[in-house]
């Protein structure tokens, strides 16, 4: 999958061909097929791949909400502002359009399951009483909007290395006007 990765990352998906694939790993394309029925099976697999990050388990057991969000939220910004997790996005972004059941895929293997732990955190803490009732949903996409988003469109379409320093910071300031 990694020369896949690569190739598609410098060709785009649609200029990139099984043969393309297996040359590269230095297979046959008869081996490649076995292993991928299709080259979409193979962005599928890929896209699993990079988007299966550990589920970080809100902390809340010590009573400090603000640590709690502050390290949900630091879990999911060092995962999707990896260079590999950016340029995997940039490539959804690019073929969605020939492709929709991979941005579909893309969207709730990674978009929604990073939300999910935002918005599990968040339930935690309204069930410990640590923070008050919320609109819970809303709330987890203000978090992360406010925190990661602006570094993520950066990162995305000016192609720049986010500061992590610089984004724990900014997820700092915004749990601590939350909480």
């Amino acid at each position: 999958m990694q020369a896949a990765e690569e190739l598609f990352a410098a060709s785009g998906y649609t200029a990139v061909s099984m043969s393309d694939i297996a040359q590269r790993c230095e297979m046959s394309k008869k081996t490649l097929y076995e292993m991928f029925t299709s080259k979409e099976e193979l962005l599928t697999g890929l896209i699993a791949d990079v988007d299966a990050f550990p589920l970080p388990v809100c902390g809340a057991d010590d009573g400090d909400p603000a640590e709690a969000l502050r390290s949900t939220l630091t879990a999911i910004a060092h995962f999707v502002l990896s260079e590999r997790h950016i340029n995997v996005s940039r490539l959804v972004i690019s073929e969605s359009g020939d492709v929709p059941e991979m941005a579909k895929h893309y969207y709730e293997q990674g978009m929604l399951r990073g939300k999910k732990m935002v918005v599990a955190c968040l339930r935690r803490l309204v069930q410990q009483r640590l923070i008050a009732t919320v609109d819970i949903e809303a709330t987890a996409d203000m978090l992360f909007g406010a925190s990661i988003g602006l570094f993520l469109l950066t990162a995305l379409s000016l192609r720049t290395k986010p500061n992590m320093k610089l984004v724990e910071r900014r997820i700092g300031m915004v749990v601590d006007r939350f909480v």
